[in-house]
């Protein structure tokens, strides 16, 4: 963590890193260990400034657009429902703030990333770190439902029973 939090404030200085310095951790606040129920595994923020810190969420409700992961979330929810497969309709609040109330942890495999450079920060050490949360939990006694959401976020498949 301390090469992780060195690096990272190095980057900070030289350009936009997201998300933002308070927001890193924030899926940690939103959905504590004890509530977790679900985990939703995404692979790293949003390159755009739009991360969150919450994994899939944009920021804003009256935000019109969804970003194409998100988008790719909402269409298999909403053919669920219209399939009849889930009695309620989809979601269009994507800040995801009831989903992270529920006991969904909306996390991703590396927590920060360099403005406009996706996988910016892959390799940097945050794997390790998360690699340790998705085995923590699933050491809960407590059923925990895990979703990987990307060939990254599958790779931590060996760490669930």
């Amino acid at each position: 963590m301390v090469h992780i939090s060195k690096t990272v404030a190095k980057q900070r200085k030289l350009g936009k890193v997201y998300p933002e310095k308070e927001n890193v951790f924030r899926a940690f606040k939103e959905t504590p260990y004890s509530k977790v129920r679900v985990v939703i595994l995404g692979q790293d923020p949003y390159h755009d400034g739009s991360a969150t810190g919450i994994a899939f969420a944009n920021e804003g409700v009256d935000c019109k657009i969804a970003s194409p992961s998100l988008q790719k979330i909402y269409e298999h929810l909403l053919f669920a429902y219209e399939t009849g497969y889930i009695e309620f309709p989809p979601f269009t609040d994507w800040t995801l703030d009831r989903w992270t109330s529920q006991g969904v942890l909306l996390l991703n495999r590396v927590l920060t990333v360099r403005s406009g450079l996706a996988d910016s920060h892959k390799d940097l050490g945050w794997e390790t770190f998360t690699d340790r949360v998705i085995n923590k939990i699933n050491q809960k006694e407590d059923t925990v439902v895990f979703m990987l959401w990307g060939r990254r976020a599958q790779e931590v498949k060996r760490l669930i029973d």
